[in-house]
């Protein structure tokens, strides 16, 4: 069925449920696709405002087959995890492009003449920061942040397993930093110098963000010998290579025994163990080798590894021999610390001598060094197992002669494990204008339960650039003038951040390839808060507003290693961080809207199509009438809810009282149970599908946290409704093979209170047991219509 087919059943279907007649279906199909009425759930985008003459517009193809970028990403990542759709705009060199969307609906991928112009990702965060997606956290006067609890009520809150950060991303979650099961082996061949050898302690640390750095296991090696936790393991043998071992486990079999072994290059060996020398080890996530003397010596260390074995999968988190410069884990300018090259303490790679290959790791100790401070090098371990939660979602479409991809979806806190729940929907409507105009407009809906928790810190859209690509950055200002990075000032600068009012620009930045006029570039435009006086206006009437003060372009640039045009584009921090704050108020219960653009052009023709699209930037409060909006119907049948009665091609249309066998006798399902506002009515709650993957259940809730595993917490803070936030405070575990959840879709909305029409039901006297369990505080019993 073609989009049109789609939007005209999708159209009857509405009207007929709407002024209570019921569809006929000559011929459904038993298998159909519930895509069907997605159409009316996103049909609630402004409507769009700027067009391009027909000879301008190019080409466009939007495909959900994947095919990957040509980028280089971090090492160890695979963008076919993360891809949702491909919108590719053929027109000229200059403004052609493929943008493709990411499950969250993020932009995770953005290409034009430039290359690739989101930046290469973190691994512990990959495809969830620095790509071009909504964010949101609350700033509600009623909630006091942990900043103001005293040290002895905040500490068991910060060094929680828990985050409680409040942070709402539209692309979804981090991974966890660091690994908390399996059995665990981290290996190199290690050689101290014949005529100076140095001191070497091989560190394993727990070092979760929030807690304090718990130092579990040292393997110290000096001239005379190997020891772990002071027991004997082997002779060292200076000029001599030998191949060291440390192996443990954690959770499930965990025994809190570190064992050593150590071979030489005859194959002897000898091991032995000891205790860990912390208590409550969760996690293993910090690698160090520290040079320990504080004398002159030299200590060569190869073939680097930390092999993980974890529910019968083997992973290498760290897997280094030196050799390959593309290697994540050689920017030694981020990994070493202690070093003085003028005493001659540094780390460098060397090809004066290896266990294997041709190069190996040189760590150079050097007398009068600061104690305690000798060259170090350490790093950050992560899983490369599993994926990351992108945002579930729940209901997506192609429309506008294929050239408009739109898609809601749950919000998630980047913490996997929080104490933070998300009440936020985000929609996203990406649409192919043409000439390489590229609108982007997101819808947020606030369905918290709780009243006393607003949103009004925003980043929308929050972003980056590939430096690497588009190494020169500009903002226009209010006078047209191009102003590079460095020349303006904000109102919070320093040389690697800052924050300017958008009054204070033209309303657009630009990156660039370079400073000719035909340099290939990308422009974000922002405006110029153009509805900020009639908004501040409504507020003094007492009429309905969102914005409540003057908005800001917040940007950002990483430092950048002196090698930086010929060392990898994915070896280092290689972005320009890039955000819109706009101060709009995110209540309960209230949705709000903002529009922006990205042009893609020759730097000539992006300046002149960014300053002509920034009156055309908007956003405001949206609110839907009850008696305009559609409604979505619900199909039940066995308990589970159905896709009947979506694609049948509808061969009349009658009054409810018809004869049962007057209608299609191929199913029992042509009614639906209920039916659902397809819009955020005020009033009224989502009402999701959702599944257990465990069990097979599936429900109708408001909570999207109802099969999520849930621990309370118990923090002992102040009596007081602004601390309830804490005192009541519940664990999610997010993780994806934990959280026991299939987001399948929204349904639609439904009244929290009864209304004033009879045509209203509770879901609990609609549905049975199973579909919808005992509601809870989150798990509302709402009033829905009846068919």
């Amino acid at each position: 069925m073609s989009v049109i087919e789609k939007e005209v059943v999708g159209a009857v279907l509405a009207l007929a449920l709407t002024s209570g007649a019921l569809l006929v279906a000559a011929d459904c199909d038993e298998s159909s696709s519930w895509s069907a009425v997605e159409s009316g759930l996103l049909e609630l985008f402004p409507p769009a405002v700027v067009e391009v003459s027909q000879v301008k517009q190019g080409e466009t193809t939007i495909s959900s087959t994947y095919t990957p970028s040509g980028s280089l990403w971090t090492p160890g990542l695979d963008e076919r995890n993360v891809f949702d759709l491909l919108i590719r705009h053929e027109q000229d060199e200059d403004n052609s492009f493929d943008l493709r969307l990411g499950k969250g609906g993020q932009i995770y991928s953005l290409r034009s003449s430039f290359g690739e112009s989101v930046n290469p990702q973190k691994f512990e965060a990959h495809w969830n920061d620095g790509v071009w997606q909504p964010v949101c956290h609350p700033t509600t006067t009623k909630y006091h942040p942990i900043s103001r609890l005293p040290e002895e009520m905040a500490n068991p809150i910060k060094e929680s397993e828990y985050a409680h950060g409040q942070f709402v991303h539209g692309a979804g979650t981090y991974r966890l930093q660091g690994m908390d099961s399996g059995v665990f082996t981290v290996s190199c061949d290690v050689m101290l110098d014949r005529d100076k050898p140095g001191k070497l302690d091989i560190i394993l640390r727990d070092a979760q963000h929030g807690r304090p750095m718990l130092t579990f296991g040292t393997l110290h090696m000096t001239e005379r010998q190997i020891s772990l936790g002071g027991e004997r393991v082997a002779d060292a043998r200076p000029g001599e290579w030998l191949h060291v071992a440390l192996s443990f486990a954690l959770s499930g079999d965990a025994t809190g025994i570190i064992t050593a072994e150590v071979r030489n290059a005859e194959g002897e060996s000898s091991a032995a163990a000891a205790p860990f020398t912390a208590t409550d080890v969760r996690t293993f996530t910090w690698l160090g080798l520290s040079a320990a003397g504080g004398t002159e010596g030299i200590i060569y260390v190869d073939n680097l590894e930390v092999k993980r074995e974890v529910d019968g999968q083997t992973e290498w988190p760290l897997r280094y021999d030196f050799e390959q410069e593309s290697e994540r884990s050689l920017d030694l300018d981020k990994l070493v610390v202690g070093t003085d090259e003028a005493k001659g303490g540094v780390v460098k790679v060397t090809d004066r001598v290896a266990a294997s290959g041709k190069r190996s790791l040189e760590i150079r100790d050097a007398a009068g060094l600061d104690a305690g401070w000798q060259p170090l090098v350490r790093t950050f371990l992560h899983t490369t197992l599993g994926e990351a939660l992108y945002s579930p979602k729940l209901a997506s479409d192609i429309t506008g002669n294929g050239r408009i991809s739109r898609t809601v979806n749950w919000g998630l806190v980047p913490q996997l494990k929080t104490i933070s729940r998300s009440p936020i929907l985000y929609y996203t409507q990406v649409r192919d204008v043409g000439d390489g105009i590229i609108e982007m407009t997101y819808i947020f809906h606030n369905f918290n339960v709780r009243d006393d928790i607003d949103f009004g810190h925003l980043n929308t859209p929050w972003g980056s650039t590939r430096f690497s690509s588009l190494p020169y950055f500009y903002v226009n200002a209010p006078d047209g003038e191009l102003m590079k990075y460095g020349e303006f000032k904000g109102s919070w600068d320093d040389e690697t951040a800052g924050i300017i009012n958008l009054r204070k620009t033209g309303g657009w930045n630009l990156n660039s390839a370079s400073e000719a006029d035909d340099a290939p570039s990308l422009a974000l435009v922002f405006g110029r808060d153009r509805h900020f006086e009639a908004e501040q206006e409504r507020a003094k009437n007492g009429q309905p507003y969102a914005q409540f003060r003057e908005s800001d372009f917040r940007y950002g640039i990483y430092p950048r290693p002196d090698d930086w045009k010929t060392r990898p584009e994915n070896s280092w921090e290689n972005w320009y961080g890039q955000a819109v704050l706009p101060k709009l108020h995110l209540k309960q219960g209230h949705t709000i809207w903002y529009r922006f653009f990205f042009v893609i052009n020759r730097k000539d023709r992006a300046i002149e199509l960014a300053t002509s699209l920034v009156d055309k930037v908007d956003y405001g409060l949206l609110t839907f009438d009850a008696a305009e909006t559609p409604r979505v119907p619900v199909y039940v049948s066995g308990g589970k809810v159905v896709d009947e009665g979506v694609r049948c091609q509808v061969s009349g249309v009658s009054s409810p009282d018809l004869k049962p066998e007057t209608r299609n006798r191929k199913s029992d399902r042509a009614h639906p149970a209920f039916q659902l506002f397809a819009h955020p009515v005020p009033g009224t709650m989502p009402l999701f599908l959702i599944e257990n993957t465990t069990t097979g259940q599936q429900v109708i809730t408001t909570d999207p946290y109802i099969f999520v595993p849930q621990e309370k917490m118990n923090y002992e803070v102040p009596v007081g409704a602004k601390w309830d936030h804490y005192r009541n405070a519940v664990g999610y575990d997010m993780r994806v093979d934990k959280n026991n959840s299939r987001w399948k879709r929204l349904l639609g909305y439904g009244y929290v209170k009864k209304p004033a029409s009879d045509s209203c039901t509770r879901l609990s006297d609609t549905v049975d047991d199973a579909l919808f369990p005992s509601p809870t505080t989150y798990h509302l019993d709402l009033w829905v219509e009846k068919p």
